[in-house]
């Protein structure tokens, strides 16, 4: 296959765009907006959820140096490379290529600050991607502190000491390693400059969300030796573990983790219809899916409550009842009444009826309070049943 040289077309009007007056201040401006929007989230040791780059930023963004989202793709559909165009086609991102040609443009015209600056700025734009991949349900805060902290200095968050500064660690390496074949013509010299600049970034991120699912599914953050939180007064203390509260946290970690990580489970579908009236395991599935997507965090607090309840009613504090074989049965008889006053009891209703309505239709226009309850039990025991499996 011969060397294809689409991507040095758009060079034009990226030179045209920016030999205005005053334009590459504009740039800069614009890109340091951008940056100082997330700086709180920056300048954190940790991980954590940038402010998204939407579609109006990048499109403003391209309008500075010329270009549009459209003419990019046409670059990238016209190279004859296979793997460069595989590889454009599977991001599905305009910026990858925007950014790599206007860190070109300013490395041929031998303006360092700004290209530096625009590489940053492309490596910020990545983590926002990479947290979002690897952090879909957004990270707790309390286990991505207790993660870094227990990493290795070989992890560079570590090392360097805050999210920026492992930014700019590897927007310059992106440039020192990849920046002579960047401004030569050919496209696959410049693909290497983005290929290699995700890479990079993608690896040391996935590594620590890898540590961080590990020490979430396990409690680790918990440890009594190890944790600690603050009352509500501001006082630090020790989380103490040992206790049925913290034993239910656990278990409500687990649940959490199990449920987001993996599909729903058709065997539990048809577990919890079999102890339900007039509900198929189909609708079950379809209003798990619902829930998974949207309404995790009120599974959770059900789980809590659940645990919670049937710990101090069976005066269990170890938990043994959840792998109990008749957990299932136990969670669908206590919910056929809703008359408990027990506080925990109403918390543990809220939370399925929130869950209901937002997953169910049919919950939200019946007037028929035996269909309510049946789609509230069979929410209740497939939750119950995942906590067992996941337990």
């Amino acid at each position: 296959m011969a060397d294809s040289s689409e991507f040095v077309k758009l060079a034009p009007k990226i030179t045209a765009a920016l030999k205005k007056p005053g334009q590459v201040t504009k740039l800069q401006a614009f890109i340091k907006k951008e940056i100082g929007m997330n700086s709180e989230v920056y300048a954190k040791p940790i991980l954590s959820k940038p402010l998204p780059f939407t579609v109006a930023h990048q499109t403003e963004f391209f309008a500075l140096f010329g270009l549009d989202a459209d003419t990019i793709v046409s670059a990238i559909q016209a190279t004859t490379q296979r793997d460069v165009k595989a590889g454009m086609t599977m991001y599905k991102a305009p910026m990858y290529l925007g950014c790599t040609m206007l860190v070109r443009y300013f490395l041929m015209a031998r303006d360092m600050k700004m290209a530096n600056l625009v590489s940053v700025f492309f490596n910020a734009w990545l983590y926002e991607l990479m947290y979002n991949k690897y952090f879909m349900y957004d990270s707790k805060e309390e286990v991505m502190s207790y993660t870094v902290n227990g990493l290795s200095e070989k992890f560079l968050l570590r090392k360097l000491g805050s999210l920026f500064k492992l930014i700019i660690y590897c927007a310059d390496a992106g440039i020192k390693k990849n920046g002579a074949r960047l401004i030569k013509t050919k496209d696959d010299d410049i693909w290497l400059f983005p290929a290699t600049a995700r890479n990079k970034l993608n690896l040391s991120i996935q590594n620590i969300a890898t540590v961080y699912y590990d020490n979430l599914e396990q409690g680790n953050f918990l440890n009594k030796s190890e944790s600690t939180a603050t009352d509500e007064e501001g006082n630090e203390y020790q989380r103490d573990v040992d206790t049925a509260s913290g034993n239910i946290a656990k278990a409500a970690t687990k649940f959490e983790m199990f449920f987001l990580r993996n599909n729903i489970d058709p065997v539990l579908c048809k577990l919890a219809a079999s102890m339900v009236i007039d509900i198929s395991d189909h609708t079950i599935h379809g209003i798990m899916e619902k829930i998974k997507m949207n309404n995790a965090e009120a599974a959770k607090d059900f789980i809590t409550c659940c645990v919670d309840f049937f710990s101090r009613e069976l005066k269990d504090y170890e938990l043994r009842f959840i792998k109990s074989k008749g957990f299932g049965i136990l969670v669908a008889k206590t919910l056929v009444k809703k008359t408990n006053k027990d506080i925990v009891f109403k918390k543990l209703f809220q939370s399925i009826e929130k869950m209901a309505r937002f997953s169910s239709e049919t919950y939200r226009t019946t007037s028929r309070v035996a269909t309510k309850l049946n789609i509230e039990r069979a929410i209740a025991i497939y939750l119950a049943l995942t906590l067992q499996k996941a337990y």
